[in-house]
């Protein structure tokens, strides 16, 4: 099985049309498939026509006044259709989502700028919503983005929670590095996560000119799928003379089993005359059929799938809020036997 690699990468651009001509530049010269774009600084009044880069279709969510914005920029070539459901259209954060083949692999990829103003346990719920209403439509999920959560406090709580909330739909966070370094702080705020079954070839971020964020990026490895078929052998009872077939049963000498001594030569009297019989009316028949045919009831099992790991997110959530209250009393406890 030959496999290719796809690279996506992502940037918080803080404006991108003072930016647009080395931005242009900068993701054909290191040709990138698809590049997610944040805090554009785009908004509905604009003329998106004059927003053009060679070889790439850009895709905007744009808010009606400043600041925030985001998009896709997408290699031409990839076939795509935006996704636009009850979910991903009603939150306080930032989204763009698109469904797309690269190669022989499915898979839906969207670009997220959540504005530190926004209350983080609202963002969990929403976000738990869109994910789940995502996941039917595909096995491959792939998002960046500017989640304003710092990933090197991973300790923390909402670092902990947030990774709760991708473990339970089989996401994994897999950038590592630093995204956003100043004078008096280090901080990695942009994100990249994924389907824990997709193969992560390479992580890695690029220096750039035209913002305060690093530009990160991961390479994923599409396998080349072969398609799977298998022969199968079948009868065709369809045909059958029925009044044929039962003068031909009758015909059949079954009294002779009274002289087999043994079960086993009783049942090989019965399954050769039958199998004799269904030869000459039914003959057997082989027919190649492919195995990576999609079975439209596997969404049924996967959005349950999906419900189930959110209920599971809901439970040991509140277990571990129960444990540290349980805790905080017993500190309480302690303190006053110490008096």
């Amino acid at each position: 099985m030959k496999a290719s690699s796809s690279k996506i990468g992502y940037i918080n651009i803080r404006s991108l049309i003072p930016s647009l001509e080395e931005f242009k530049q900068f993701i054909t010269s290191n040709n990138f498939d698809v590049v997610g774009v944040s805090e554009t600084w785009l908004n509905k009044t604009m003329n998106y026509e004059n927003i053009l880069i060679d070889g790439y279709r850009g895709i905007y969510q744009s808010k009606n006044g400043r600041g925030g914005g985001v998009g896709l920029f997408i290699k031409v070539g990839f076939n795509i259709t935006r996704i636009e459901n009850e979910y991903t259209n009603n939150s306080s954060f930032e989204q763009v989502w698109i469904r797309m083949r690269l190669s022989k692999m499915d898979i839906v990829l969207g670009c997220i700028y959540k504005p530190p103003q926004y209350s983080q346990s609202n963002f969990l719920t929403d976000f738990d919503d869109i994910l789940s209403s995502l996941a039917p439509l595909s096995d491959n999920i792939c998002c960046v983005g500017n989640f304003n959560l710092n990933y090197l406090n991973y300790s923390s709580k909402e670092v902990r929670e947030f990774n709760l909330l991708l473990s339970s739909l089989g996401l994994a966070q897999v950038f590592t590095n630093s995204t956003r370094v100043t004078l008096k702080s280090e901080s990695l705020i942009d994100l990249i996560f994924m389907s824990d079954n997709m193969e992560v070839v390479k992580c890695d971020t690029l220096a750039s000119m035209f913002s305060d964020h690093e530009f990160i990026f991961c390479e994923i490895q599409i396998p080349t799928l072969r398609k799977k078929t298998e022969l199968k052998k079948y009868r065709n009872y369809k045909d059958i003379d029925i009044q044929q077939f039962d003068q031909n049963l009758r015909s059949i000498p079954w009294r002779n089993i009274l002289d087999i001594d043994n079960a086993d030569g009783k049942v090989d009297f019965i399954n050769s005359n039958i199998n004799a019989l269904l030869d000459l009316h039914a003959p057997m028949r082989k027919i190649r059929l492919s195995k990576s045919k999609k079975q439209p009831w596997l969404d049924n099992i996967r959005h349950l799938m999906k419900l189930r790991g959110k209920a599971l997110r809901v439970c040991l959530h509140h277990t571990a809020w129960e444990a540290e209250g349980s805790q905080c009393e017993g500190s309480r406890a302690g303190g006053r036997r110490l008096s």
